[in-house]
């Protein structure tokens, strides 16, 4: 399950998630824009062991459900190796219209080609006002 927390507009997830697993989608609060700033990520084994060097883990983030659809993008993490992110401009997350009702989500999936028996990640942002009507 993962784990959301949002202080004074700061928005803090993590969550383990094995392979071929969907995070729980995040709502985003309505009439707010997630600008992601953060994404930790790394590959893990039973009992916290590292991972072997040929394994890897294909980690989508979306604004579908249980889905991939435009405004997705994918990240690769190899190995034991920490892939580690600071997005300068913000990656931002909004309104979703195809969704019905339409609803504000952020969802991190772990793809089934992934061979790293789980990943474990943390996403750190903050809110603004969306721009949207």
């Amino acid at each position: 399950m993962q784990n959301a927390v949002i202080f004074n507009n700061m928005v803090f997830l993590n969550d383990r998630l094995g392979q071929a697993k969907n995070s729980t989608p995040f709502v985003i609060p309505a009439n707010n824009t997630l600008i992601i700033t953060d994404i930790i990520i790394q590959n893990r084994a039973a009992g916290d062991a590292p991972v072997p060097t040929t394994q890897f883990s294909r980690v989508t983030f979306s604004t579908l459900t249980d889905n991939i659809g435009g405004g997705s993008f994918f990240l690769t993490v190899v190995g034991n190796e920490t892939l580690n992110l600071h997005l300068r401009t913000g990656v931002p997350f909004q309104h979703t219209p195809n969704i019905q009702p339409p609803q504000h989500v952020l969802q991190v999936q772990n793809a089934p080609n992934s061979t790293a028996p789980f990943i474990e990640y943390v996403i750190t942002g903050f809110l603004m006002p969306s721009t949207e009507k």
